[in-house]
């Protein structure tokens, strides 16, 4: 079991249509760390520990984003 996390940049177009830019191995995660300082152990919870109960708690930090 392995696990890795990936940065995806994603433009909107005028038609409201996602378009996938860029695709990073281990991704710069300042700003996310900045909008929730639990970043890292929310994302570590759900991969390696019991992730199930923590999921909506992971979903709400990647809406901060």
């Amino acid at each position: 079991m392995c696990r890795s996390l990936y940065g995806i940049d994603v433009m909107i177009t005028d038609e409201f249509e996602p378009k996938i830019l860029e695709v990073t191995f281990s991704p710069d995660c300042k700003r996310a760390c900045r909008f929730n300082p639990e970043f890292f152990n929310d994302v570590f919870d759900c991969l390696f520990l019991d992730g199930k109960k923590n999921v909506q708690k992971l979903w709400f930090a990647f809406e901060l984003i």
